[in-house]
């Protein structure tokens, strides 16, 4: 049976030609609940796309044992479910000081790193984060309240070079539906409910406070805004 937001999902990598036919898709698996249903997702509708599924796991050695269980969480459930696992651990700390970056700057740039460097190697087409629609909307907001141009309020990009995200117009209150639905148990990252970072703090306070006190419907209308702005974007350039 397909739930609401299975076919919101299906639809949307449809209308965007996300995946094809034969496609190898590896998918960035943190354990947590959006990296996860995306992995449950393609496994569940890897027949009707006709494709081969690989999971890459990077263990960013941020949070000691928790870090370690996240990994051996991740492996287990590709075990289970008969999906080939891959992970790798890297030193977030010691090069977010080596480059002068930030911990979540460094972690990023290393995570995106290692993913593409697992793709050529489990010769997959193409790479899968999770990135919501909720997502979405912290990454317009902060690049706005920073002062950007018109490519910062368009959002996540759908589509770049080798990497799709398919749940970026599902929600994070929907993923977790659907988990719980089907007794899905998914990994929560501690360092998320601390608001020391950026990001945290204007997912854990901020934007509760505008669907609160002005729209409810914030996320969708930033994600129809996202997708003007693009669209002007283009043709401004």
């Amino acid at each position: 049976m397909t739930g609401a937001a299975e076919q919101n999902i299906i639809r949307f990598i449809e209308n965007n030609q996300l995946v094809v036919k034969g496609d190898k898709l590896l998918i960035a698996l943190s354990g947590g609940a959006d990296s996860l249903f995306a992995l449950w997702f393609f496994q569940k509708f890897k027949s009707k796309f006709k494709i081969e599924l690989s999971a890459l796991h990077v263990n960013h050695s941020l949070r000691s044992k928790e870090s370690d269980d996240d990994e051996l969480f991740c492996k287990s459930f590709c075990e289970k479910n008969k999906t080939e696992f891959n992970s790798v651990k890297v030193d977030v700390k010691k090069t977010a000081s080596e480059n002068k970056e930030s911990i979540e700057e460094a972690a990023r740039n290393l995570r995106y790193q290692k993913l593409d460097e697992f793709a050529l190697k489990v010769n997959a087409t193409k790479i899968v984060t999770g990135h919501n629609l909720n997502d979405n909307t912290e990454t317009i907001l902060l690049n706005l309240f920073r002062g950007t141009g018109l490519s910062g309020v368009s959002g996540i990009p759908i589509i770049r070079q080798n990497i799709i995200r398919p749940l970026l117009s599902t929600s994070k209150e929907d993923i977790i539906k659907v988990l719980k639905t089907n007794n899905i148990r998914y990994r929560i990252d501690s360092s998320n409910l601390e608001n020391d970072y950026t990001r945290n703090y204007l997912r854990n306070e901020i934007i509760p406070l505008i669907k609160d006190k002005i729209n409810p419907s914030v996320d969708l209308n930033l994600l129809k805004f996202s997708e003007i702005v693009r669209e002007s974007n283009l043709v401004l350039n």
